[in-house]
């Protein structure tokens, strides 16, 4: 109809189209606006998860270290003992 035509004009650049049934009416609305805020929290969702995944990764990095550092020092005082 004439009135959905300049509803979708008035969109601009959006061009995927949401039609909503309320009641006898229909609405048009950019998709856009549904799923901006959605898109926004998982990516927000997502770069937290990232930064959690990239700690814990540090840490088991940290981690391995200490324990060749410790093995390191095992091994250095049994050399020491095996020459006493």
């Amino acid at each position: 109809s004439g009135s959905e035509q300049s509803k979708e004009r008035a969109t601009g650049s959006v061009k995927s189209v949401f039609v909503v049934y309320q009641g006898n009416q229909r609405s048009i609305f950019p998709v856009a606006i549904f799923f901006i805020p959605l898109l926004s929290k998982t990516l927000k969702n997502l770069h937290e998860a990232s930064q959690l995944a990239r700690k814990v990764k540090e840490a088991q990095i940290a981690q391995k270290q200490k324990e060749r550092e410790f093995v390191q020092a095992r091994r250095a005082i049994e050399r020491i003992r095996m020459v006493i």
